[in-house]
């Protein structure tokens, strides 16, 4: 079962890592 927290954490862990690849490709 998925922890609501846990989900929360990976959807922001997640954003942040796309919004540095983006950083980057700059």
């Amino acid at each position: 079962m998925f922890n609501l927290q846990e989900k929360i954490c990976n959807v922001l862990a997640l954003r942040k890592h796309m919004k540095d690849h983006l950083n980057d490709s700059k």
